[in-house]
């Protein structure tokens, strides 16, 4: 896997399409940051809230049976229900976002596409995918990491073939990425450098910095997923067609 290669590609199609698919991403991750363990972060930060005024000698207790903690469990279950019900429709049509435009064929494309197209296909393919890494990952870490590079391209083999089962999108993506796994790996570990940067230019934007940063490392995964793909499709032979020569009684 050429690497630079693939970020040149990636370079090339963020120079046309970079506001849209910042766009496409900005609002995934918001309505993810917005919903997503919502519930939970409330509920932390209200008990920190009341450890650190009770340090002035402040009262602020809640009590869990209180409205507060009612809310807290409303939040939490909405999260949940969020995080299996939309958050994955969402990243479907952020992944293949990128995967269209490294065609070029991203005009028109509706990010919210999988709501009205297979919608019930991909929730139970990304919520068994997302079990099947848990179970892995409690067993011990690396097979989780493992299937977690395996199953990495199912949105997008998922997007072609949206009639396939999870059983049949898993092991086409298990199929795509055998003996590339590592190549993923290393691309990922490439952009450590940009991360480091991003994180600090965070500290002096409020934690924007690092969407601008997004569209480059998605898109390069697309080039990647491209590429991966080029490799196992049969190769075309163009076959010159010759005519017979007569014969001559």
């Amino acid at each position: 896997m050429d690497r630079k290669l693939l970020k040149t590609q990636a370079k090339e199609v963020l120079k046309k399409h970079y506001v849209k698919l910042l766009g496409f991403t900005f609002i995934t991750v918001v309505l993810g940051l917005t919903f997503i363990g919502f519930g939970a972060k409330t509920s932390a930060d209200t008990y920190t809230t009341s450890y650190y005024l009770s340090i002035f000698g402040l009262s602020f207790n809640v009590s869990p049976s209180g409205s507060m903690a009612i809310l807290v469990a409303i939040l939490t279950i909405t999260s949940l229900v969020f995080g299996i019900a939309v958050s994955p429709v969402l990243n479907y049509g952020l992944q293949n976002a990128y995967k269209y435009a490294s065609t070029d064929s991203l005009e028109g494309y509706d990010l919210f596409c999988g709501f009205r197209n297979n919608y019930k296909n991909i929730v139970i393919v990304n919520l068994l995918k997302g079990i099947f890494i848990a179970l892995w990952t409690f067993v011990f870490i690396i097979p989780g990491i493992i299937k977690i590079y395996q199953w990495r391209y199912t949105n997008q083999i998922l997007e072609e073939h949206p009639d396939w089962n999870y059983k049949q999108v898993l092991e086409a993506s298990e199929n795509m990425t055998h003996g590339h796994k590592s190549d993923l790996w290393v691309l990922d570990l490439s952009f450590i450098g940009w991360y480091f940067l991003f994180a600090v230019l965070d500290m002096l934007t409020i934690g924007l910095a690092s969407y601008l940063l997004m569209p480059y490392v998605h898109q390069t995964d697309a080039e990647a997923y491209h590429w991966i793909k080029s490799l196992q499709e049969p190769e075309v032979i163009d076959v010159e067609l010759v005519e017979e020569p007569e014969i001559i009684e």
